[in-house]
């Protein structure tokens, strides 16, 4: 077992412990928080783990610590809010760190201001009329801001807009069990600065679609 937290980790180690299982307890030797782990060769010797597992199940019921999982999972990660409240907030939230920042400007493309996400935050409560599905969402604005990478980059709380230059030519991590080739995703979004930013998008070769003509179906 793999465990991500220190109160995770106890309960786990505790669950092992009450079942009868020889173990210890390791960190696996990966750059991850999620490295805590607990190896076992088997059950201690006369233990029989059916019913051991079966008197420990109960046990933990009884007292309260095992609860029975709603059959419908709400999804608080915000990728379930409505498309266009999203929008909204993305649009008042760029337009902000965009503000002094024109079509009419001559020389270097410009990423416009920075920001604290409390200023952020602020600024839109004031200007986009929220629903009770945002609210229920963890994170709230936060949530939203952080799921549109397109746009935004976030740094320690201070929330920019992003120059994708900065990672052009930067040679990316391959992903071992990543299910799809990044590549294939191309042209398949529009692009958010060819159709928002006053200048326009920056990239020479763009991998979103700069209009509806270029856009490409995905086929799933």
């Amino acid at each position: 077992a793999v465990v991500s937290t220190q109160s995770t980790g106890c309960f786990v180690e505790g669950v092992i412990s009450d079942m009868g299982f020889e173990f210890q307890r390791d960190v696996m030797r990966i750059p991850s928080t999620k490295r805590t782990c607990f190896v076992s060769n088997g059950a201690r010797a006369g233990v029989n783990l059916a019913e051991r597992g079966a008197e420990v199940l109960r046990q933990y019921s009884n007292s309260g610590t095992i609860v029975e999982r709603k059959r419908e999972i709400v999804v608080t990660n915000g990728t379930k809010v409505d498309r266009e409240l999203c929008e909204r907030i993305v649009q008042c939230a760029a337009s902000y760190l965009l503000r002094n920042v024109s079509d009419e400007q001559k020389g270097e493309w410009s990423a416009g201001e920075s920001a604290s996400f409390a200023e952020l935050v602020s600024h839109i409560k004031d200007r986009v009329e929220f629903s009770e599905e945002l609210k229920q969402q963890d994170g709230g604005i936060q949530t939203i801001l952080k799921n549109c990478h397109q746009v935004f980059q976030i740094r320690q709380g201070i929330v920019s807009i992003r120059d994708w230059r900065m990672g052009a030519g930067r040679k990316r991590r391959a992903v071992a069990n990543r299910k799809y080739d990044r590549t294939a995703l191309a042209k398949t979004k529009l692009c958010w600065f060819h159709e928002h930013h006053p200048q326009g998008c920056n990239m020479d070769e763009c991998m979103y679609a700069h209009g509806d003509a270029e856009l490409v179906n995905l086929m799933m």
